[in-house]
């Protein structure tokens, strides 16, 4: 009973975990805010971000690729959770919030999931 009493605990803690407020989401001072592609390190090397093998994701590190700058960020999850983030590997529009350790790794503080795509009618057979 115990068991079944603590299993209920942790999918109800992952169910209500949610996106950050707008408060946790705003970048504080020194830190960035970053908007761009989740994938894993692996697939960005390959070049394979919409056809990325999810079997990468315990395997490699996040990354965050950013369309304008052409930048891979590594992305350092040590003070973040990152089971929001398993939902929106290969997403685009998902945002970053932290600091900017080198030229190429964020210290993540807070992660921004993807919005949720539209829903599209196509009426090419009506």
């Amino acid at each position: 009973m115990k068991t079944i009493t603590y299993l209920a605990l942790i999918f109800a803690s992952f169910a209500f975990a949610s996106a950050p407020s707008e408060e946790e989401a705003k970048p504080k001072a020194g830190e960035i805010e970053k908007a761009g592609f989740l994938t894993t390190e692996a697939c960005a090397q390959k070049g394979e971000f919409v056809d990325c093998n999810l079997q990468t994701i315990g395997k490699s590190p996040f990354v965050l690729y950013i369309h304008d700058e052409d930048i891979a960020y590594k992305l350092d999850m040590t003070n973040a959770t990152s089971y929001t983030m398993f939902e929106d590997v290969g997403k685009n529009g998902g945002k970053v919030v932290g600091i900017l350790v080198g030229k190429d790794t964020i210290k993540v503080r807070t992660y921004v999931p993807a919005p949720p795509e539209t829903k599209s009618f196509f009426k090419g057979c009506m």
